[in-house]
């Protein structure tokens, strides 16, 4: 690790984080996968689309709702069923 913080080499912290997994016998996940899960997880708690595009590093929005918009699917049914209960 450099002195700034920074990984001395693009792949430090995968590396990093595969010793985590190995070490406390965690599932395998890649850390990409682990950054997926972040973000699915921040979508499923309705943290808006924008906090999530900068927090991933995403030059746009568009990059993010693209990757992202399908795991809204649920919310959908779940506003219909809520419009349905007004019927």
């Amino acid at each position: 690790m450099k002195s700034n913080g920074f990984p001395s080499h693009p792949d430090g912290m995968s590396n990093r984080w595969k010793e985590i997994v190995e070490r406390f016998n965690l599932p395998i996940l890649t850390f990409h996968g682990l950054r997926h899960t972040y973000a699915s997880y921040m979508i499923s708690k309705n943290v808006n689309f924008k906090v999530i595009q900068e927090q991933l590093g995403h030059v746009n929005i568009q990059e993010t709702i693209n990757t992202y918009s399908h795991l809204t699917e649920r919310e959908k049914i779940k506003a219909s069923d809520l419009f349905n209960e007004i019927l």
